[in-house]
């Protein structure tokens, strides 16, 4: 059975993204980080979105990288993508006080 390590909804304005690695204590893998990038991806494609709301399934939100991937080369930097290429995930530095209905 191949179950998704990172599964991905909408409510309203919200996308939920939830670590489902529970195992592993919701450790990143490559697989994961690939996963990740596709549900920002896709928040940030959807106009309804205002929000991401990133959760861990079972008793941890998420240990870190995975330390057997590190072992084995398969996980190198949070910076780098796969091929060693810096990330294009983007990042938000938005203070939550200039976001659109904040008061």
């Amino acid at each position: 059975m191949n179950i998704a390590h990172v599964l991905y909804r909408r409510e309203g304005p919200s996308a939920v993204s939830t670590l489902n690695r529970p195992e592993a204590k919701n450790a990143f893998s490559p697989e994961m980080i690939g996963l990740w990038q596709d549900c920002i991806k896709n928040a940030k494609a959807d106009d309804r979105v205002r929000v991401i709301v990133l959760t861990g399934q079972g008793d941890t939100f998420c240990s870190g990288g995975d330390i057997r991937d590190m072992a084995e080369g398969k996980l190198r930097s949070w910076d780098h993508d796969l091929s060693g290429k810096r990330s294009t995930l983007p990042r938000s530095r938005t203070r939550c006080d200039s976001m659109p209905g904040s008061g």
